[in-house]
Protein backbone atom coordinates (compact mmCIF):
# COMPACT_ATOMS: atom_id res chain seq x y z
CA UNK A 1 0.00 0.00 0.00
CA UNK A 2 2.64 2.64 1.24
CA UNK A 3 4.51 1.64 -2.30
CA UNK A 4 1.52 2.22 -4.32
CA UNK A 5 1.23 5.92 -2.78
CA UNK A 6 4.53 6.80 -2.92
CA UNK A 7 4.26 6.09 -6.43
CA UNK A 8 0.63 7.73 -7.35
CA UNK A 9 2.13 10.69 -5.88
CA UNK A 10 5.51 10.81 -6.89
CA UNK A 11 6.90 11.85 -3.35
CA UNK A 12 10.28 10.16 -4.05
CA UNK A 13 10.92 13.11 -6.06
CA UNK A 14 9.32 15.76 -4.31
CA UNK A 15 11.22 18.53 -2.88
CA UNK A 16 11.58 18.32 0.55
CA UNK A 17 11.74 22.20 1.42
CA UNK A 18 8.24 22.46 -0.11
CA UNK A 19 5.43 23.37 1.68
CA UNK A 20 1.57 23.18 0.88
CA UNK A 21 -0.34 24.99 3.07
CA UNK A 22 -4.13 23.62 3.05
CA UNK A 23 -6.87 26.17 4.38
CA UNK A 24 -10.37 25.63 4.60
CA UNK A 25 -12.92 28.09 5.32
CA UNK A 26 -16.88 28.37 6.03
CA UNK A 27 -17.85 31.82 6.15
CA UNK A 28 -14.73 33.30 7.03
CA UNK A 29 -14.60 36.19 5.67
CA UNK A 30 -14.25 38.72 8.95
CA UNK A 31 -11.10 36.90 9.32
CA UNK A 32 -9.15 36.68 6.18
CA UNK A 33 -7.71 39.19 6.14
CA UNK A 34 -5.81 38.18 9.60
CA UNK A 35 -5.17 35.29 8.67
CA UNK A 36 -3.65 36.29 5.20
CA UNK A 37 -1.52 38.40 6.93
CA UNK A 38 -0.03 36.41 9.45
CA UNK A 39 0.27 33.62 6.49
CA UNK A 40 2.32 36.30 4.42
CA UNK A 41 4.72 37.49 7.36
CA UNK A 42 4.95 34.05 8.95
CA UNK A 43 8.74 33.75 7.31
CA UNK A 44 10.82 30.90 6.74
CA UNK A 45 13.05 29.52 4.05
CA UNK A 46 11.02 27.26 2.76
CA UNK A 47 9.14 27.29 -0.56
CA UNK A 48 5.47 26.99 -0.61
CA UNK A 49 2.08 26.83 -1.99
CA UNK A 50 -1.62 27.72 -0.30
CA UNK A 51 -4.94 25.82 -0.98
CA UNK A 52 -7.83 27.65 0.30
CA UNK A 53 -11.27 25.66 0.37
CA UNK A 54 -13.77 27.94 0.19
CA UNK A 55 -16.88 25.16 1.55
CA UNK A 56 -19.70 26.89 0.20
CA UNK A 57 -19.52 29.97 2.18
CA UNK A 58 -22.77 32.77 1.75
CA UNK A 59 -20.83 35.55 3.01
CA UNK A 60 -18.66 36.12 -0.21
CA UNK A 61 -15.47 34.64 1.39
CA UNK A 62 -14.32 33.82 -2.55
CA UNK A 63 -14.60 37.55 -3.21
CA UNK A 64 -12.58 38.39 -0.57
CA UNK A 65 -9.88 35.86 -1.27
CA UNK A 66 -9.40 36.76 -4.75
CA UNK A 67 -7.70 40.18 -3.68
CA UNK A 68 -6.32 39.08 -0.45
CA UNK A 69 -4.37 36.17 -1.75
CA UNK A 70 -1.85 38.42 -3.60
CA UNK A 71 0.01 39.23 -0.05
CA UNK A 72 1.56 35.32 0.45
CA UNK A 73 4.71 34.71 -0.94
CA UNK A 74 3.90 31.66 -3.45
CA UNK A 75 1.24 29.88 -5.61
CA UNK A 76 -2.40 30.51 -4.31
CA UNK A 77 -4.92 27.94 -5.79
CA UNK A 78 -8.73 28.51 -4.76
CA UNK A 79 -11.51 25.62 -4.40
CA UNK A 80 -15.11 26.64 -4.40
CA UNK A 81 -17.90 24.39 -4.30
CA UNK A 82 -21.25 23.47 -1.89
CA UNK A 83 -20.79 22.83 1.28
CA UNK A 84 -19.00 19.42 2.48
CA UNK A 85 -17.43 19.88 5.37
CA UNK A 86 -13.72 20.77 6.71
CA UNK A 87 -12.74 17.24 6.65
CA UNK A 88 -13.95 16.46 3.02
CA UNK A 89 -12.17 19.77 1.98
CA UNK A 90 -8.97 18.91 3.44
CA UNK A 91 -8.96 15.70 1.32
CA UNK A 92 -9.82 16.78 -1.58
CA UNK A 93 -6.93 19.71 -1.27
CA UNK A 94 -4.61 16.96 -0.24
CA UNK A 95 -4.94 15.57 -3.43
CA UNK A 96 -4.03 19.06 -5.10
CA UNK A 97 -0.91 19.18 -2.80
CA UNK A 98 2.42 19.72 -4.48
CA UNK A 99 4.58 19.76 -1.20
CA UNK A 100 6.41 17.27 0.05
CA UNK A 101 4.82 18.40 3.44
CA UNK A 102 1.39 19.94 4.37
CA UNK A 103 0.51 22.50 7.37
CA UNK A 104 -3.20 22.38 7.58
CA UNK A 105 -5.03 25.42 8.71
CA UNK A 106 -8.09 26.37 9.43
CA UNK A 107 -10.17 29.52 8.27
CA UNK A 108 -10.18 31.85 11.19
CA UNK A 109 -6.68 30.70 12.79
CA UNK A 110 -3.84 32.30 13.16
CA UNK A 111 -0.48 31.10 12.07
CA UNK A 112 2.85 30.92 14.54
CA UNK A 113 5.29 32.96 13.12
CA UNK A 114 8.22 30.70 12.24
CA UNK A 115 6.10 28.06 13.10
CA UNK A 116 6.03 25.68 9.91
CA UNK A 117 9.73 26.53 9.41
CA UNK A 118 10.31 25.17 13.58
CA UNK A 119 8.43 22.36 12.81
CA UNK A 120 10.05 20.86 9.40
CA UNK A 121 13.22 21.71 10.65
CA UNK A 122 12.38 19.30 13.72
CA UNK A 123 10.66 17.19 11.65
CA UNK A 124 13.71 16.56 9.30
CA UNK A 125 15.81 16.61 12.51
CA UNK A 126 14.28 13.18 13.94
CA UNK A 127 13.28 12.07 10.61
CA UNK A 128 9.59 11.34 11.32
CA UNK A 129 6.53 12.85 9.11
CA UNK A 130 3.95 14.07 11.49
CA UNK A 131 4.50 17.11 14.23
CA UNK A 132 2.20 18.89 15.79
CA UNK A 133 2.46 22.23 18.32
CA UNK A 134 -0.08 24.28 20.77
CA UNK A 135 -2.85 26.14 19.84
CA UNK A 136 -3.90 27.30 23.17
CA UNK A 137 -0.84 28.85 25.86
CA UNK A 138 0.45 26.18 28.39
CA UNK A 139 3.12 26.15 31.06
CA UNK A 140 5.23 23.68 29.02
CA UNK A 141 6.01 26.67 27.18
CA UNK A 142 9.67 28.22 27.88
CA UNK A 143 9.32 31.69 25.60
CA UNK A 144 13.14 32.19 26.40
CA UNK A 145 14.58 29.53 24.92
CA UNK A 146 16.10 29.06 21.67
CA UNK A 147 15.98 25.10 21.80
CA UNK A 148 12.81 23.07 20.38
CA UNK A 149 11.16 21.76 23.98
CA UNK A 150 9.30 18.53 22.19
CA UNK A 151 8.45 15.14 22.88
CA UNK A 152 9.12 12.59 20.84
CA UNK A 153 5.25 10.11 21.30
CA UNK A 154 5.17 6.70 19.95
CA UNK A 155 1.92 5.27 18.73
CA UNK A 156 0.44 3.84 22.14
CA UNK A 157 1.27 7.13 24.13
CA UNK A 158 -0.47 9.52 21.66
CA UNK A 159 -3.18 6.94 21.32
CA UNK A 160 -3.48 7.39 24.44
CA UNK A 161 -3.75 11.17 24.88
CA UNK A 162 -6.24 11.60 21.67
CA UNK A 163 -8.64 8.90 23.25
CA UNK A 164 -8.74 11.02 26.54
CA UNK A 165 -9.52 14.35 24.61
CA UNK A 166 -8.50 16.09 21.98
CA UNK A 167 -5.93 18.77 23.51
CA UNK A 168 -5.19 20.27 19.80
CA UNK A 169 -6.99 20.56 16.61
CA UNK A 170 -5.87 20.57 12.91
CA UNK A 171 -4.14 23.82 12.63
CA UNK A 172 -1.35 22.73 14.94
CA UNK A 173 0.05 19.64 11.95
CA UNK A 174 2.86 19.71 9.80
CA UNK A 175 2.58 16.43 8.10
CA UNK A 176 4.14 14.35 4.83
CA UNK A 177 1.27 13.66 2.27
CA UNK A 178 2.67 10.43 2.50
CA UNK A 179 1.45 9.86 6.45
CA UNK A 180 -1.70 11.85 5.46
CA UNK A 181 -2.73 9.19 3.11
CA UNK A 182 -1.34 6.27 4.62
CA UNK A 183 -3.01 7.05 8.00
CA UNK A 184 -6.38 6.94 5.56
CA UNK A 185 -7.20 11.06 5.78
CA UNK A 186 -9.94 12.76 7.17
CA UNK A 187 -13.25 10.75 8.19
CA UNK A 188 -15.60 12.88 6.25
CA UNK A 189 -18.90 11.79 7.85
CA UNK A 190 -17.33 14.33 10.54
CA UNK A 191 -17.12 17.74 9.59
CA UNK A 192 -14.56 18.59 12.03
CA UNK A 193 -11.05 16.67 11.15
CA UNK A 194 -9.53 17.62 14.39
CA UNK A 195 -10.34 14.33 16.65
CA UNK A 196 -10.14 11.73 14.14
CA UNK A 197 -7.06 12.80 12.48
CA UNK A 198 -5.13 12.63 15.13
CA UNK A 199 -6.22 9.06 16.06
CA UNK A 200 -5.54 8.17 12.52
CA UNK A 201 -2.11 9.76 12.72
CA UNK A 202 -0.86 7.80 15.72
CA UNK A 203 -2.87 4.56 14.79
CA UNK A 204 -0.54 4.83 11.87
CA UNK A 205 3.15 5.32 13.94
CA UNK A 206 5.12 7.93 16.11
CA UNK A 207 4.23 11.41 15.95
CA UNK A 208 6.47 14.83 17.46
CA UNK A 209 5.00 17.02 19.66
CA UNK A 210 6.21 20.45 19.93
CA UNK A 211 5.84 22.23 23.03
CA UNK A 212 5.05 25.90 21.67
CA UNK A 213 2.20 27.77 20.33
CA UNK A 214 1.98 26.99 16.26
CA UNK A 215 -1.47 28.29 15.75
CA UNK A 216 -3.91 30.62 17.39
CA UNK A 217 -7.79 30.96 17.69
CA UNK A 218 -9.91 33.97 17.35
CA UNK A 219 -11.40 35.31 20.40
CA UNK A 220 -14.86 35.00 19.13
CA UNK A 221 -14.61 31.36 16.70
CA UNK A 222 -16.83 31.04 13.70
CA UNK A 223 -18.47 27.86 13.42
CA UNK A 224 -16.89 24.96 11.54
Amino acid sequence: FEENIIEKFNLAKKNKNFVTYIITLYNKKAYLLSVINALAKEGGSHEREYIFVDDGSTDYSFLSLKNLKLKLPGNVKVIRRSNMGASYSTNEAMLMATGYWVRLLDGDDIIGYKSTAKMLRLAKQKKEEFVYGLIHESKVVDKKSNNFNYVLQSKNEGLAKFIRNCPANSSCILLSVKRFFISGGCDESFVSPDQILFLRLFSSGKGIFLKELVATMPKNQSSE
